[in-house]
């Protein structure tokens, strides 16, 4: 019994570090964020997807193109976050306020 017990405590404390390191490193990207440049760029795709083998959960698909010195690049990240999980209202919100065509600010890393 408390060896089923100690591998519970260790498998849900694997879990809870590996969740504070996608959380830690969220952070960092967002703080090396502050100095990148910005540009302009447009939504060339947006909609609501469907993932998950199970349970089905919404998730919004938004990519968008931005020029930088002549050439052309494709990104998709909207936000720095360490979960994927939305509500259908949430992504509703993205979507509504990211429309395809819509003129949008990128930031970007100008080191990369």
């Amino acid at each position: 019994m408390s060896l089923a017990l100690m591998a519970v405590g260790l498998i849900f404390g694997r879990l809870e570090i590996g969740v504070m390191i996608r959380i830690i490193g969220a952070f960092r990207a967002s703080h090396r964020s502050r100095t990148w440049r910005i540009t302009r760029g447009r939504i060339t795709h947006s909609e609501k997807v469907w993932v998950g083998a199970r349970t089905r959960s919404p998730r919004p698909e938004i990519r968008y193109a931005y020029d930088v010195d002549g050439t052309t690049y494709e990104g998709n990240r909207i936000v720095f976050e360490y979960s994927h999980v939305y509500t259908a209202d949430a992504v509703d919100q993205l979507l509504k306020a990211y429309p395809v065509g819509a003129s949008t600010d990128v930031y970007y890393d100008p080191n990369q």
